[in-house]
């Protein structure tokens, strides 16, 4: 039985448990233990993002490394390049609905896709859509494999939608040309992506975009997530969070750590720098065994971040 919760949310960024205790004191939070355990990985290459399948978790991360976590709790690599066989890196990953597709994208327009129960015989190729070479620092899927629909966003503020499983693309520009390093799907074709002017986006067929916030917003976002259309978590620099209800935007605020990616399925986890972590509604701080910087997480019946070195924390 697969015990990790399929997601599509990154979204997706202390020395020791005593330090990150301390660290998320600094941050001006109350501080909770935890039983965060680090897990074994046959890499030190950075990672950014991780994904529940049908068949296990994911990780991917730079050159191209993409990992598999094994029945004994290690993390091995199973693709070492990337779909282009060149070592770009990876800087996203979801999978499809159904859990049998792990699709990834990341740098100069890599992007590919993993059939993970035909036993990971390799990824297919799906790079440079629209013949774009641009970084993709975000990706979603909806539907179900061979029906998927593929959202990715770039650092030059455009999405770039696929309806047929990656077969053709179009893209569009939301707003400005600012980064878009998160994009989060909760339906088909509704979703919303944010960007580093801190500004948010709405659609709800995948197509065209409005902006729901955020005013004044003085803040980067680095990571969203979001449940409907008004239940929309975004987080950024300044250990900002900010949720959205459907008409108004309410901040809270954990401290000085930029936090990198969020997740509010399962439960609320938000993760960024030093290795913080902060959970519950109430976005409490909690103790991690690392100071990496985290870049992004996964919840389900057993919860998942992974980072800088090769850095793999679990509960």
């Amino acid at each position: 039985m697969v015990d990790f919760e399929i997601t599509r949310r990154k979204a997706l960024a202390g020395a020791g448990a005593g330090a990150a205790v301390g660290g998320a004191a600094l941050f001006g939070g109350s501080v909770l233990g935890s039983d965060w355990a680090t897990a074994d990985t046959d890499t030190t290459e950075t990672l950014h993002d991780v994904s529940g399948t049908a068949t296990s978790s994911f990780a991917v991360g730079d050159n191209g490394v993409v990992l598999e976590r094994g029945d004994g709790g290690a993390w091995q690599t199973v693709v070492d390049s990337g779909p282009t066989g060149d070592g770009r890196d990876l800087l996203a990953a979801d999978a499809t609905d159904d859990g049998e597709r792990l699709w990834f994208a990341g740098a100069s327009g890599a992007v590919g896709a993993l059939d993970v129960s035909e036993g990971n015989a390799g990824p297919t190729d799906y790079s440079a859509p629209t013949d774009s070479t641009a970084n993709f620092d975000g990706l979603a899927v909806t539907g179900a494999a061979g029906e998927e629909h593929v959202y990715l966003t770039d650092q030059s503020g455009q999405v770039f939608a696929s309806h047929d499983g990656g077969e053709s693309w179009q893209r569009t520009t939301p707003g400005s040309s600012a980064s878009m390093p998160a994009v989060s799907f909760y339906g088909a074709r509704a979703g919303h992506v944010c960007d580093t002017d801190g500004t948010v986006f709405a659609t709800t067929d995948g197509e065209t975009w409005s902006e729901i916030g955020v005013e004044d917003a003085d803040v980067s976002y680095y990571g969203i997530d979001g449940t409907a259309s008004d239940d929309v978590t975004v987080v950024g620099g300044n250990g900002t969070v900010r949720t959205y209800d459907g008409e108004t935007w309410s901040e809270t605020n954990v401290g000085d750590a930029r936090l990198n990616a969020v997740t509010t399925g399962s439960e609320h986890i938000a993760v960024g720098a030093s290795g913080a972590v902060f959970q519950g509604e109430d976005w409490v701080g909690v103790a991690t065994p690392t100071d990496e910087n985290l870049h992004a997480v996964l919840t389900g019946e057993r919860s998942i971040a992974v980072g800088a070195s090769g850095t793999v924390i679990e509960r």
